[in-house]
């Protein structure tokens, strides 16, 4: 199974430790059925032996002990296991293209890290217990060959013939359960939709109630297709369990008829044993739908590793030193957005830009005119397909894009924002008050151990903190793509009358995206895009 192998081979795990103590464990458990059924015969004849006490004492602290020793290191591998992987998919999506990571969507990811690794999570004590179970049923069958040959190999082939049945059933039961994961996906793009178009779906009623439909049905499908999952693994069990009863009483009454003569005197102990190794057969396939989930949910985290794996950057991510910046050339550039055809929905360029150390570059254009696109391809998150972009006049590379993108910080039009000052190490407190005060943030939200207090600010208010951890960054290059949008006119002026003059005296080059006419002055120079491509617009200057 590849979940037992995933759990051993993924993990420090003691694999020798766990095995000698899960015998022992199993071996000792099987020994106090063996004291019991040997001190009920003794008792049967009136005999009292305290040695059958002493065994039965020494027998059972060695279960207790090393039972112990292999649910504990089990469950700590088992959530090792978890986080080993979350870790790995983290680091995975950090190194994946973005431009493919934005084709892949969110849903995916969030289903493989939370759900699939809860699922797996769910699992780690079964392990333990199924594998225990297999050890106890191993010497328990043993037992059995010892006390009745005939009964031990009709016992052997009902379990070959139990695991044959429910290997066959699991195949089943896996089609219908991979019918029952994509529906709890589809859940979750409603979901999605529903969080990420909530603005849209309040303003449209018809559009609301379509959705919550939709949703209701996708939620109503998964429902019955786990339900028919669960209940085909419930039936798998219930007839395992049948049979073995029908094993108990084939023991009982046909095997004393055919066995040797000395059988009737080991009956009781057969049943005993049977009974007792009834136990561990109904904890290996009890848990079974565990398994089975717990299965399937590993090969869905191995699958998107495997489309992540995929999308990989062959990125150096050594501190490469670039000279002093004093001119970025996109020259020919052109990019290409593709459908899943491989047709060509929308194309940028050719463009050629020269942006120089130390201007103010404004960036205006229509809606769908490719200026976002144009932002991205500069800041080395798109990598176009044909061009080239060069540093004074070194060509950008993967061999150098890691620093490349190290020099710029950018507040885009999707920007995120943290509720951590992440990657920046040295902050200057007093400097973050005084930030904070000029930007009218003083009073709502303060920095404490690089942490924000809280996050809950209007549009603008959250724009005008990001442009603080912006300009505590220090990078050469700042980009801002439609910043001045949400602002009041108070700060729309501040910005571009105040704080853009400000950066360009602190040598900062800074290119913005704006629709803001009436401050077109405030720049170097002007660039207007169209239908993917650019021309440089010449205006009156500021005076």
């Amino acid at each position: 199974m590849n979940l037992v192998h995933t759990f051993l081979n993924e993990t420090d795990a003691p694999k020798g430790k766990i095995a000698f103590y899960s015998i022992l464990a199993g071996l000792s458990n099987v020994l106090l059925l063996a004291i019991l059924n040997t001190s009920a015969e003794h008792a049967s004849n009136s005999e009292f032996r305290l040695i059958g006490v002493a065994f039965f004492a020494v027998c059972l602290l060695i279960y207790i002990l090393s039972q112990k020793y292999v649910w504990r290191t089990g469950t700590e591998l088992g959530e090792s296991l978890i986080e080993a992987i979350r870790i790995r998919i983290f680091n995975k999506i950090s190194g994946c293209n973005f431009e493919n990571l934005e084709k892949i969507g969110q849903a995916e990811l969030y289903t493989a890290i939370n759900q699939h690794t809860y699922t797996l999570s769910l699992s780690s004590l079964p392990i333990i217990v199924s594998l225990q179970s297999l050890v106890i049923i191993t010497f328990t069958t043993l037992y059995l060959a010892y006390l009745s040959l005939a009964a031990f190999c009709l016992t052997l082939v009902f379990i070959l013939i139990a695991a044959w049945m429910s290997y066959k059933r699991s195949q089943k039961t896996n089609k219908v359960l991979d019918i029952a994961i994509a529906s709890e996906q589809n859940v979750y793009y409603s979901l999605s939709d529903l969080l990420e178009g909530f603005k849209e779906i309040k303003l449209n009623h018809d559009r609301e109630q379509d959705l919550l439909r939709s949703a209701g049905v996708l939620a109503g499908r998964a429902k019955d297709n786990r339900i028919r999952a669960n209940l085909d693994m419930a039936i798998n069990f219930i007839a395992i369990q049948s049979s073995f009863y029908f094993l108990m009483a084939v023991l009982v009454f046909l095997v004393p008829q055919l066995s040797i003569a000395a059988y009737p005197d080991t009956v009781i102990k057969i049943v005993t044993a049977g009974l007792f190794l009834m136990g561990p057969v109904s904890n290996v396939f009890a848990w079974m739908p565990t398994f089975t989930n717990a299965e399937k949910s590993l090969s869905l985290i191995f699958k998107t590793e495997a489309l992540l794996d995929k999308h990989q950057e062959l990125l150096k991510k050594d501190c490469v030193l670039f000279p002093a910046f004093e001119k970025l050339s996109l020259q020919k550039i052109r990019h290409q957005y593709r459908d899943e055809f491989d047709a060509v929905n929308f194309s940028t360029g050719p463009i050629d830009l020269h942006v120089r150390h130390n201007e103010i570059l404004f960036l205006t254009g229509g809606n769908g005119s490719g200026k976002s696109t144009l932002i991205k391809l500069l800041l080395g998150l798109y990598q176009p397909c044909d061009g080239q972009i060069r540093l004074n006049d070194t060509l950008i590379s993967a061999a150098n894009i890691f620093a490349y993108r190290n020099m710029f910080t950018a507040i885009l039009a999707d920007y995120h924002l943290f509720s951590r000052t992440y990657g920046i190490h040295e902050i200057d407190q007093q400097r973050v008050d005084d930030l904070l005060k000029r930007m009218g943030l003083k009073e709502k939200t303060g920095l404490i151990n690089g942490e924000f207090d809280t996050l809950n600010l209007s549009t603008g208010q959250k724009k005008r903190l990001a442009l603080i951890i912006s300009i505590l960054e220090d990078r050469p290059v700042m980009v801002f793509d439609e910043w001045a949008a949400d602002q009041d006119p108070q700060f729309r002026k501040i910005f571009y009358h105040e704080i853009l003059p400000e950066l360009k005296a602190n040598g900062k080059t800074i290119i913005a995206v704006t629709h803001d006419e009436k401050y077109f002055d405030c720049c170097d120079r002007h660039f207007h895009m169209e239908e993917g491509l650019i021309a440089e617009v010449t205006h009156s200057r500021k005076k």
